[in-house]
């Protein structure tokens, strides 16, 4: 597994999975170049606004390519589709993507098998506007509670499910799938990932208590003591994962 890591890799996810903390030790383990899509105009200097992205994506594919380094691209699955969805990149472009970055690369599929806990973090995220730990100074939000409606679960589950069909379409034998508490677990991490991560590599994020390089903004029991409805609203989220497939709310069965 070391060395298949080491080659270029494509992160597939969705928000609130630990994509930024996965990034961050694959570019610490690995040197890689963390490339986020949305920002692929960003290689092109004479790139214009997204819209043009089509025609600038031979130009903006060169550039990634001719990186000195291995490069790791994230890819947030639903913010790749809503961007097709408003007019800044079509289908051709995503095909196109696939088939000259994804399909060579490695595929890492980064999830919480926890829904009850992604969501949470999500709606948290979302009504706070906190989204690491770095955004927590000076934040009004942090201490106020908050009531969640059935649409914002619908709206949340839907976005999973579309990563989960994404996922199942593209994996292939080569596919890595990490869970987000593998990171949060030095050993596990290491274990799975088949690389050496030393004591002295711990510096780049916050850590937590046990020195390892990820802290979390809520435990789980705080963030359900910040949504005043919980008792109700956490029936209706197990209701409707119960319907799309999420069996036992889990990502996978």
């Amino acid at each position: 597994m070391k060395n298949i890591l080491q080659n270029n890799t494509i992160v597939l996810t969705q928000i609130r999975s630990g994509g930024t903390v996965l990034d961050s030790l694959l570019s610490l383990i690995h040197k890689k170049k963390n490339i986020e899509f949305h920002n692929f105009w960003q290689y092109v200097p004479d790139a214009g606004s997204p819209k043009e992205l089509e025609q600038q994506f031979e130009k903006i594919y060169d550039k990634i390519a001719l990186l000195n380094v291995k490069w790791n691209i994230r890819l947030i699955i639903p913010e790749l589709i809503n961007l097709n969805n408003a007019g800044y990149i079509t289908t051709p472009v995503i095909s196109k993507l696939f088939k000259k970055l994804v399909t060579p690369a490695v595929k890492i599929f980064l999830y919480r098998q926890d829904i009850e806990d992604w969501f949470l973090s999500y709606i948290i995220a979302e009504k706070t506007q906190v989204f690491h730990v770095n955004d927590i100074n000076n934040n009004l939000n942090l201490d106020k509670s908050f009531d969640v409606n059935e649409n914002e679960i619908i709206k949340f589950l839907d976005t999973l499910l579309l990563t989960k069909n994404v996922f199942n379409l593209i994996e292939d034998d080569k596919t890595v799938y990490i869970e987000y508490n593998d990171l949060l677990n030095k050993k596990i991490f290491c274990e799975e990932l088949g690389i050496t991560f030393t004591d002295n590599d711990n510096t780049f994020l916050e850590t937590d208590n046990n020195g390892y390089p990820v802290k979390k903004l809520y435990s789980k029991n705080e963030k359900i003591n910040k949504i005043n409805n919980w008792s109700k609203i956490s029936k209706i989220l197990h209701n409707y994962c119960n319907y799309l497939g999420f069996n036992n709310s889990f990502f996978y069965d």
